[in-house]
C-alpha cells in the first residue's frame, strides 16, 4: 500500500512520512462501496484460488434483482388494474421477506441443526439466528430455550 500524503502534516516534518498512513475509518466494505453508502454494505464476492482467497468486486451485471423487476414489471400492473389505485405508490411494496424453518429433532440432533444453517445460509447468503422455545411444553417434551428452528430476516436489497 503507498503512502499517502496527508493535509495534517506539515511537508517539514522529517518523522512523519516515514511511517504508512492508513484511512481513520477503514473497513473491508468501504473499499469496494460506490456512491454515499450510509450502511457500509458493499458487495463483494469471494473466489477462491489455489494460492488462497481473492476478493473480487462484483460487476454491475451480476447484481440483478429479478424478484424487484418481477414484481415492478408484472404485479405491479396488476394490481393497479385489480384495486383501481390511481397512483403507483398506493401499491403496497415489499419491505422484507422473513424465511424460516422449525427443525421438530433440534433438540435431539444438534449437527441437524448446524446443517441446516449451512443449508439456509448458502440459499439466503445471510447467516440464520436460531429460535428458541419461549415456554415449556411437556406435550411436545420442550423446554424452555431450547432450539427449535432457524430464521433469516432479508431487508433492503438483499431482499429485492
Amino acid at each position: 500500500m503507498a503512502t499517502t500524503p496527508s493535509l495534517l502534516h506539515s511537508s517539514g516534518s522529517s518523522f512523519l512520512p516515514q511511517f504508512r498512513t492508513f484511512p481513520t475509518r477503514f473497513s473491508s466494505s468501504s473499499l469496494f462501496s460506490h456512491g454515499n453508502n450510509r450502511h457500509g454494505s458493499g458487495v463483494v464476492s469471494v473466489k477462491a484460488t489455489a494460492s488462497g482467497a481473492v476478493l473480487v468486486e462484483k460487476s454491475e451485471a451480476e447484481k440483478v434483482y429479478r424478484l424487484k423487476t418481477t414484481y415492478n414489471e408484472k404485479i405491479v400492473p396488476l394490481l393497479m388494474e385489480e384495486f383501481s389505485y390511481t397512483n403507483i405508490h398506493q401499491v403496497p411494496k415489499v419491505d422484507q421477506i422473513v424465511v424460516n424453518c422449525g427443525i421438530g429433532e433440534a433438540a435431539q440432533n444438534a449437527k441437524g441443526l448446524d446443517a441446516a444453517i449451512n443449508d439456509l445460509a448458502l440459499i439466503t447468503g445471510q447467516r440464520p439466528v436460531k429460535t428458541r422455545a419461549r415456554i415449556s411444553v411437556a406435550t411436545f417434551k420442550i423446554r424452555e430455550g431450547q432450539p427449535l428452528g432457524i430464521a433469516v430476516t432479508l431487508r433492503g436489497k438483499v431482499s429485492l
